[in-house]
């Protein structure tokens, strides 16, 4: 009787442990797999609750809970389940990011970093695993601007805008919600389906100049009905933007914590000493949603908007 297994036979010759030990592979680092794991368990925990009907509702920004209205959660392709664990290795092919190209004075801006380029391609997995909110009559978001208490903007995007402050609705007039710029064309919320979601593909779409790419795809990410995959596209897209740069954690004006992202290049006006460019956003790596959108140029003027709740309702309150 011999210990001899089924294995030993098959490799009885000469050799065989050299060639055994050239085909080896490490295992992943524990915080790959740690991380790969978790977000499959969320994306399990996603697939049960749309299958029992539950959904959750309008977006309460920066809460990482939702309240309001019904919705559900998105049915996405086959092909994409994978994207939710190759975000989580997100740092371990980062090294692929933009050259430089020049602003429009022709000042080289900076390619994105690698932690950059990760924590974006991280939230582009985020983004993919949000909720798709279910549709209402009306899109709004309620925000607060450089100057102005909260208010609210609602379209039914039929040309049809209200804007409500904190004591009467507009119709109408002031602000209104979209449409978005995507390079030379003027999209409404229901045309947005149009897009690529394919990054390769979308990226093309959007302004040559990093400034204006930048603005166009960071209205779209804080602003927009924008559905789960096509965030994850404009993320990707963020992620190879000349200028933009992710810093720490920082705190809105509502004191509420996320990551900042900025961008700097660009010129405004003409003459020998154009104004700079620059926005400071501060993004929830929970939710991947924009929490403040700050901007202005190097002369000192500024803008600010502070994102409080978005999506569908059926009422203008």
């Amino acid at each position: 009787m011999t210990d001899r297994t089924e294995r030993d036979e098959i490799l009885d010759f000469p050799g065989a442990d050299e060639l055994v030990a050239a085909g080896a592979v490490a295992p992943p680092p524990a915080a790959v797999v740690a991380a790969a794991r978790e977000r499959w368990a969320r994306r399990t925990e996603s697939e049960q609750a749309a299958d029992t009907g539950w959904g959750v509702p309008l977006v309460v920004i920066g809460s990482g809970e939702p309240s309001g209205t019904a919705a559900r959660r998105s049915r996405r392709p086959r092909r994409r389940v994978l994207a939710a664990v190759a975000a989580a290795a997100a740092v371990v092919v980062a090294g692929a990011v933009a050259r430089p190209v020049p602003d429009a004075d022709g000042t080289p801006a900076s390619a994105p970093t690698m932690s950059t380029t990760a924590f974006l391609n991280t939230m582009a997995g985020v983004a993919s695993d949000q909720p798709e909110l279910k549709p209402g009559a009306y899109w709004m978001v309620r925000a607060e601007t450089t100057g102005r208490g909260a208010r609210s903007w609602y379209s039914d995007f039929r040309g049809h805008t209200w804007e409500a402050g904190p004591r009467r609705t507009v119709n109408g007039k002031g602000q209104s919600v979209g449409p978005w710029t995507v390079g030379p064309r003027s999209l409404s919320g229901n045309e947005l389906e149009k897009l690529d979601t394919d990054p390769d593909k979308l990226i093309d779409g959007f302004s040559k100049a990093p400034a204006r790419r930048f603005e166009e795809v960071m209205d779209l990410l804080a602003e927009s009905p924008a559905r789960p995959w096509l965030r994850f596209a404009l993320f990707k897209v963020l992620a190879r933007i000349p200028g933009v740069e992710v810093g720490g954690t920082v705190r809105d004006s509502r004191g509420r914590p996320g990551k900042e992202v900025t961008f700097t290049g660009g010129a405004a006006g003409r003459g020998p000493a154009p104004e700079r460019l620059w926005a400071r956003c501060v993004i929830d790596p929970r939710t991947s949603r924009v929490l403040e959108d700050r901007s202005g140029t190097s002369t000192g003027r500024a803008y600010r908007k502070t994102f409080l709740e978005i999506g569908w309702t059926d009422r203008v309150a």
